[in-house]
């Protein structure tokens, strides 16, 4: 036998165990990074893939390389050696080895994933059955702005004045600012994340997995949502301008695309970066800040930057909706501003040993000061301030996430319980939408009539529901 068949053969036997190994470790890599995966799935994944839905993502592909390809190389060069020094006299033939690794491979997958499992979509397909997307009976809009905060974790919680030593939401009250909150905004089981905040309230759907992607991660989906019609779509056929403004960057927590896709356009997104390069403050001490080479920025910086956006507009004679996203109050202690905490507390220590009390103290008191100024700067504008998502930390059974409606005229409740999905039609009844039934998308509307007995019969073990897979949901990431 020639050298040159040599080696093309022990290319080839390298190549073999290579795979082999490969796909023997490749479905530990899906569960670490994806958890269970079912076939379904992996099939969507790559419908959107071939659509040139997905963009790359470094963490991803990293840990592939790392998971998948770099074990598989020391495994098998591990086990070679092995086999020559221990095997080689023994009467172990190649198909033999082969049909090993297979089983072993069919355990990887069995145990790794759900390849093996039902992977049929549920028969009661809750989404499909009650998603609710009809033309409004009629609009009448009178071209008020609509401003929504979503502040981080800020919970009723922070009121409990035998927890915290006095209620920290007082800037707030409706004393301060005016406004009326519902009493009990609750917090569905399974989504207490920033995106799906977005999506609830704006879209009327939860943030569930697509694809490998947890509801949490959509980030690297590209076609974002083109089949469904969210709050900034209705804004601009009313010639709003569409306004977004965060302290995060928007690659970081999903929403690029998103407002690429729902007419958002570049030069109305301030994101931190954005704001750096126009001259903001930032700061180490922020959310991100030090992994940013830019810093983070806290939340009285943010306000003041979105005061001025406001005042470079509002004389454009053009509506606008504005989505503000703050993040001084993340658990577990908050990213406070160390101007506001010298100036507020009086420990000498207070630099080090702050909590997530003051960090609210510090954000409460310069959102009760922006709301002040946006009341004075804009008369002709709604405000709603919502916490994105319950605090994470609380532990008390009875919470509501905080929220308020500053509005021009007294709109009467029609419940005193909502959650995220409820804003959606809510907003569109604030634009002036009549809307039949007074839903859209998975909510209810919070003013005018609903039928209580349908309402707390489709919110009942709301979490179960909305948890099923849903063939409806997964067509609203498909393109046409």
């Amino acid at each position: 036998m020639s050298i040159k068949q040599i080696s093309i053969k022990t290319i080839s036997i390298l190549l073999l165990y290579l795979i082999l190994f490969f796909l023997l470790f490749i479905p530990f890599w899906f569960k670490k990074k994806f958890g269970i995966v079912y076939v379904d799935q992996l099939f969507f994944h790559l419908e959107l893939l071939f659509q040139g839905s997905l963009v790359g993502d470094a963490q991803v592909q990293k840990s592939f390389y790392k998971w998948s390809i770099i074990t598989s190389v020391l495994s098998t060069s591990l086990y070679l050696f092995l086999k020559n020094k221990y095997l080689k006299k023994k009467n172990f033939s190649r198909l033999k080895e082969i049909v090993i690794f297979i089983f072993f491979i069919f355990i990887s997958v069995g145990f790794n994933t759900g390849f093996f499992k039902n992977i049929n979509l549920n028969n009661k397909d809750f989404i499909a059955n009650n998603y609710i997307f009809n033309e409004p009976i009629s609009i009448t809009n009178n071209e008020r702005n609509l401003i929504v905060i979503y502040v981080e974790s800020l919970d009723f919680y922070f009121s409990n004045s035998r927890k915290f030593e006095k209620d920290l939401l007082t800037p707030l009250s409706e004393k301060s600012l005016g406004g009326v909150s519902i009493k009990n905004f609750y917090q569905i089981p399974g989504y207490s994340f920033t995106l799906n905040s977005l999506l609830s309230t704006q879209c009327g759907i939860p943030a569930k997995p697509v694809g490998f992607f947890k509801g949490s991660d959509l980030k690297n989906i590209k076609n974002f949502l083109p089949n469904i019609k969210c709050l900034s779509d209705y804004t601009k056929e009313l010639n709003y301008r569409n306004i977004f403004i965060t302290s995060d960057e928007i690659e970081n927590f999903g929403v690029k695309y998103f407002l690429e896709n729902h007419n958002y356009s570049i030069e109305n997104i301030y994101d931190l970066k954005k704001l750096y390069y126009d001259g903001y403050e930032t700061s180490q001490n922020a959310w991100r800040g030090k992994k940013n080479k830019y810093g983070g920025m806290h939340d009285d910086i943010l306000f003041e930057a979105s005061i001025d956006i406001i005042k470079k507009i509002k004389n454009e004679n053009m509506p606008y909706f504005i989505s503000i996203f703050t993040l001084d109050t993340h658990s577990p202690r908050g990213y406070p501003s160390h101007k506001c905490l010298k100036s507020q507390f009086k420990d000498p220590n207070i630099l080090k040993n702050y909590s997530i009390k003051h960090s609210v103290i510090c954000s409460v008191d310069s959102l009760s000061k922006f709301i002040l100024k946006l009341k004075i700067l804009d008369r002709n504008t709604d405000i709603v301030i919502m916490g994105d998502h319950s605090y994470p930390d609380n532990y008390e059974k009875k919470t509501s996430i905080y929220n308020k409606f500053i509005l021009d005229k007294d709109k009467n409740f029609n419940r005193e319980k909502m959650n995220h999905l409820d804003f959606f039609p809510s907003f569109l009844s604030l634009l002036g939408f009549k809307l039949q039934d007074n839903r859209m998308g998975l909510g209810f509307n919070i003013f005018n009539d609903i039928n209580i007995n349908t309402y707390d019969e489709f919110t009942f073990d709301l979490e179960q529901k909305l948890a099923g897979k849903s063939e409806k949901y997964l067509s609203f990431w498909q393109n046409d």
